[in-house]
Formats: C-alpha cells, structure tokens, sequence
C-alpha cells in the first residue's frame, strides 16, 4: 500500500482564506544533509523538538525511520546542509469534519501553498473536496510529481515557477520519445538543469554502449563510440564543476578516468589482436603459396 498523502498545488490567492484560520501554524524549519537516489537524511525542528529522519532505498524496498535529537545535534548538523533551508507554516483546516495540511512554505519559497491529504482518507479526496471553498483554489494534483517532495523544492526552488519538468525530461530520454537533447534545452533555462539534462543523455548512451559490448565483445567501433562519449561527460563535468558538490563531483570525475583508463586498455589489445590476425593470415598465404610451388 503506497502511504503518501494526496497532494495538491494551491493558487497563492489562498492568503485571503488563511486569515479566517483560528488555529495558529504549526511552524517547521527543514533541510537536508544527504540527498542521493537511495538515501536521504533529513533534519526537522519544531518548537522545542528536534528529530532526524533516515529514507534508505526506493520504492516498495525503502525503510525509514526518525529519531528525536538534540537542540546540539541539529545545530551541528544545520552547518553541513544541502541547498534550500525550507521554512514552513502548517495549517491544520477541517472540510466536512476531516482534518487537512496546508503548507505554507516562506522566505525565498514564499508563494508555495500545497494541500495535504492524509492517506488514511485519501480514499474519500473526492468527497471531502466536492463543494468544499478550498476546491477553488486548487491549481493541479501533484501527487506523482516528485518536484513537490520536499528534498526537490530544497534542491531546485518552487516548482510552480518553472515552465519545464526536468523530471518529465529525464523520463523522455530513458523511453527515447526525445531525439535529441538539443529538443528540450533552451535559452531561459536555468544553466545547472541543462547540463543534469545533457549528462544524463550521455550517461543514458554509456549504458546503451555498454550493452552492446556485452553482446559484442569484439567490436572496436563500438568500444571508440563509448570511449568518444565518456570523454565529453568528462568535459562537461570539468566546465561545470562549480554546480556540483566537491564530494559527488571528484567521486564521479575519478570514476570516468578510471573507466576511460580501463578501455583504454581494451583498446590496445583490440589493436594487437587485429594485427596478430592479419599477420597469422599472412603467414598461411605465404605457407599456402610455397605449398602450391613445391607441389
């Protein structure tokens, strides 16, 4: 059972009815210290309460589990995090009874607003909305979008105010309804998200590559055209380092060396092999010849 909440973007308008709100907001202060594919590390403050969760792994095999921490702790690990400190306003409103979350998110991501509702009732999202004021604020549901997850909007801003889904893009690319980059790289966009872009399409056909030379094992044509797009993920990493972490950057940078000083090896002995074939063939020509003078 997939235990995530309902998730809606809500017009900024939605200011005119937080004010008619009686409960005050609960208000948050959020960051990250890891954000990888498979693990993330999040820190958490509210009031007097501090907690850190650990996410490990993705999809039906992710574990998670929060621990409380100290006002210490959160401190030391507030200097070592990552992009956007997300400050954020929780209003709880009742429609039809049901307990709902708005999230009103501030500072630099003044402007966000998104409506929660919880998976224990998210069954019944059409009948607690239905004639409901909220309704008309609703821009999109945003559920499946993993911009609106709170590591995204840490990492990359509001995600209402980009007229592109980088994410979209990256999933266009694996299913090849793109052909070529240049096709969703624009002018207006940012310079950081048109290089994730282009480096994932190179890595997309490294891994093309490196199929084909599983299931080719001789093909030297095959091993050039990998070595030639190793290289240029190699130069564009080195140009535009400054968009990367220190640690994440030289991990992948010695990697690609790494690889490329590998299949440079490969490369040599596809050479030899190739010489010693034409030699050896060279050799029975001749032998074939005196056989025939002899003869």
């Amino acid at each position: 059972m997939n235990k995530s909440d309902k998730i809606f973007l809500l017009n900024p308008d939605v200011t005119s009815l937080l004010h008619d709100i009686q409960d005050k907001p609960k208000k948050y202060t959020l960051f990250f210290t890891k954000i990888k594919l498979c693990k993330e590390i999040q820190y958490k403050k509210y009031k007097k309460n501090y907690t850190k969760k650990v996410k490990s792994g993705v999809g039906y095999a992710q574990r998670t589990y929060g621990i409380k921490i100290s006002k210490r702790q959160f401190q030391k690990a507030h200097k070592k995090h990552l992009a956007h400190i997300l400050y954020i306003d929780r209003y709880t409103i009742k429609v039809k009874q049901y307990p709902l979350h708005l999230y009103a998110y501030k500072d630099m991501l003044s402007g966000l607003y998104l409506l929660h509702i919880p998976y224990k009732v998210r069954h019944l999202c059409n009948d607690i909305l239905s004639s409901s004021i909220w309704t008309e604020y609703i821009e999109k549901e945003v559920t499946e979008d993993p911009r609106y997850e709170d590591k995204h909007i840490a990492l990359l801003g509001n995600p209402s105010k980009q007229p592109y889904n980088i994410y979209a893009i990256f999933k266009d690319l694996e299913n090849k309804r793109i052909n070529h980059v240049n096709e969703v790289i624009f002018e207006e966009m940012k310079t950081s998200d048109a290089i994730r872009i282009k480096l994932y399409a190179l890595f997309i056909q490294l891994n093309q590559y490196r199929k084909e030379l599983e299931d080719s094992q001789n093909d030297s044509k095959i091993l050039q055209q990998f070595r030639t797009t190793l290289k240029k993920s190699k130069l564009i990493l080195s140009e535009y380092h400054m968009i990367f972490e220190e640690d994440m950057f030289q991990k992948i940078f010695q990697h690609l060396s790494m690889i490329l000083k590998i299949t440079k090896t490969e490369k040599d002995l596809f050479l030899i092999k190739k010489k010693f074939h034409n030699l050896n063939q060279k050799l029975n020509n001749e032998y074939i010849e005196k056989l025939i003078n002899n003869i």
